[in-house]
């Protein structure tokens, strides 16, 4: 699968882990949200992005539940995930 965000590279998973640190990785071809997905979960291990295979953060595994990895579907074809801000829920009173 080819990998493009600020150049591009190719990027194999094969029962392998990628760390996304604290960064955003744009996978332009070749991988599907479906299959993206199946990644993320096998890296978040036990919940606290400490799995072995897949997709991690070491960042969210160091932050204590507090941040997670996230992902986004760029509907063109290309996949995207990102080391992200944990789960909230944030309201706003309209005037």
């Amino acid at each position: 699968m080819s990998v493009g965000s600020a150049g591009s590279a190719t990027l194999t998973i094969n029962g392998g882990l990628v760390d996304v640190g604290s960064g955003l990785v744009t996978v332009a071809s070749g991988l599907s949200a479906a299959d993206m997905v199946v990644a993320l979960e096998a890296g978040r291990g036990n919940g606290r992005w400490n799995g072995t295979t897949g997709i991690t953060s070491g960042s969210a595994a160091a932050s204590c539940g507090e941040r997670t990895v996230g992902w986004l579907d760029n509907g063109n074809g290309s996949v995207a995930f990102a080391f992200a801000a944990g789960v909230a829920i944030l309201v706003r009173r309209r005037r």
